[in-house]
């Protein structure tokens, strides 16, 4: 399994055996696009934090906990979706998100994120790749469900200088 690596450029793919992608694995990495192996089971908290360049996410169908801010600061993420065979996580209607199916809850989201009306709450950090601060936010998030934001409804913009 995958547990920290560091000056990657461009195209990474994964050997078919990888279970688990440690928190932080990729961070600051500069990839650009990452294939993710059927047999994934697990990404850590930030495994791709701050991979600028990273433009689309696939999460296949294995996979069964995904972590905290596991693409927190890739600004140029404008596509995710989830496989259709996974039973804990979905990308509903298309809308380029990450959700815990179980609960309704937004894991992660991108540029071109459409929150689907039932979402119940949102996860720290799901907010951090929407450079366009007018992005609709549903009705249902508050400070109270939504762990994604800061007081006046702000997005949470994460201090990704250390």
């Amino acid at each position: 399994d995958y547990e920290s690596v560091r000056n990657i450029d461009g195209i990474v793919i994964l050997p078919d055996n990888i279970r688990s992608i440690a928190g932080g694995t990729f961070a600051y990495c500069n990839i650009t696009e990452i294939h993710l192996p059927d047999s994934l089971e697990h990404i850590g908290e930030y495994a791709f934090g701050a991979c600028k360049e990273l433009k689309e996410v696939y999460i296949p169908e294995n996979v069964k906990k995904i972590e905290g801010a596991p693409f927190a600061g890739c600004n140029s993420l404008t596509r995710i979706a989830v496989s259709a065979e996974n039973r804990w996580y979905d990308s509903r209607r298309d809308c380029n998100a990450i959700i815990q199916t179980d609960i309704n809850r937004l894991i992660a989201g991108c540029k071109n994120t459409v929150i689907p009306d039932e979402i119940e709450s949102v996860q720290a950090h799901a907010y951090e790749n929407w450079i366009n601060r007018e992005s609709i936010v549903p009705p249902i998030v508050n400070e109270e469900t939504a762990d994604g934001y800061e007081g006046n409804r702000d997005i949470f913009r994460p201090d990704f200088t250390d």
